[in-house]
C-alpha cells in the first residue's frame, strides 16, 4: 500500500508540472530553461552554443522582441523574433559550426558597441569543406532584470554600403546629428560638441584604445582634434534603426597644415551607437572613431 500511495503521489506531482508549464506563456518557459546573461560576452558564448546544438529557442532567448538581425552585406534587416529566427534557420540548414569571438566590447552603462570576429564552416552535401564570417558591429543591451540581449546584430560589420540621404528607414535627426558634429569640430565649438553626447557617452579615439567615458573625458579627447587645428568631413555611410537606438557607420577624414607647414590627413571608419532622448534629440552612447581597427 505504501509503495502504491507513493505511485500515485508521484502521478499527482506529474501532472501538477505540466499544468504549470501549459499555464506559462512561451517567454516563461523561455526564462525557465534559459538562464540570463550577466555580461555582453557570456550572450556571444551563449549563441556560440545555441548555434552549435541547433537550439531555436535558446538562440532567441537572446534577442530583445524588438532587435533586428542583419544576414548578409546588403540585406534587408530582419526584424522581430519570428523574422530574426527564419535568419538563423539559413545556418541551421547549412549544418555547420559557429566559432564567435569578442573582438572588442565597449560599454555604455547599460548598451555595449561589441566588434565580433566570427565564422561558419562543415562540410556541404556534396562532400566539399566550406567556411565563411565576417566581423560583425553589434549592440547589445542590459534590461531591468541584468539580463544583455541584442538589440542590433549586423553580422557583416562594416561591409555594406545604403544611401545615407535615404531616411525612409530612419530618422532624418540621426543625420542631423552627424552633420552638427561636423560644424562643432570644425568650429572648435567644445560645448557644441558634448551637446551631442550623452551623459555616459563613450569615445574611443585610437584603435584599441582606452574608452573616454563621461562629458570631461571626452571633451579632453576631442581637446587633441581641436590642437591639431584641422577641419573635419564627417559621412555616414548607413544607418541601422530599432526603437531609439540607431548603430551608425561613418566615414570620417580630419586634415589639415601643421605647425611646419605640411598638409596631413588621417581618418578611419567609425562604429557609432547613438539613442534618442526624451526629447527627440539622437545623442551618442558610443562613438567609437576607428571603427572595427585592431
Amino acid at each position: 500500500m505504501t509503495y502504491l500511495k507513493n505511485y500515485f503521489s508521484i502521478l499527482l506531482l506529474s501532472a501538477t508540472m505540466l499544468l504549470l508549464v501549459a499555464s506559462c506563456s512561451d517567454k516563461e518557459v523561455l526564462d525557465v530553461i534559459y538562464a540570463p546573461s550577466a555580461t555582453p560576452e557570456e550572450v556571444l558564448s551563449n549563441l556560440e552554443t545555441y548555434l552549435n546544438a541547433q537550439d531555436m529557442d535558446g538562440v532567441i532567448s537572446l534577442f530583445d522582441e524588438e532587435s533586428v538581425f542583419v544576414t548578409e552585406p546588403e540585406g534587408e534587416p530582419l526584424v522581430g523574433h519570428e523574422e530574426i529566427s527564419e535568419g538563423f534557420q539559413g545556418f541551421f540548414d547549412l549544418g555547420g559550426q559557429s566559432d564567435i569571438q569578442a573582438r572588442n566590447v565597449i560599454r555604455s552603462d547599460d548598451l555595449a558597441l561589441v566588434i565580433v570576429d566570427w565564422t561558419f564552416g562543415g562540410v556541404d552535401s556534396e562532400g566539399n569543406a566550406y567556411e565563411f564570417g565576417s566581423t560583425a558591429t553589434d549592440v547589445l543591451q542590459q534590461n531591468e532584470d541584468g539580463n544583455w540581449l541584442y538589440k542590433i546584430d549586423n553580422a557583416f560589420g562594416v561591409t555594406r554600403s545604403d544611401d545615407p540621404t535615404n531616411t525612409e528607414n530612419f530618422d532624418s535627426g540621426i543625420l542631423e546629428t552627424l552633420d552638427n558634429l561636423e560644424i562643432y569640430l570644425n568650429t572648435q565649438n567644445m560645448e557644441g560638441v558634448m551637446s551631442l553626447f550623452h551623459e555616459d557617452g563613450v569615445f574611443v579615439t585610437e584603435p584599441g584604445g582606452e574608452p573616454l567615458v563621461g562629458h570631461e573625458e571626452v571633451s579632453g579627447g576631442f581637446q587633441g582634434f581641436f590642437d591639431l587645428g584641422g577641419q573635419s568631413n564627417i559621412q555616414a555611410r548607413f544607418v541601422i534603426q530599432i526603437g531609439d537606438l540607431a548603430l551608425v557607420i561613418v566615414d570620417w577624414t580630419f586634415g589639415g597644415i601643421d605647425a611646419d607647414g605640411n598638409a596631413y590627413e588621417f581618418g578611419a571608419t567609425a562604429t557609432d551607437v547613438l539613442e534618442r532622448d526624451e526629447n527627440g534629440n539622437w545623442l551618442y552612447r558610443v562613438d567609437n572613431a576607428f571603427g572595427i581597427g585592431e
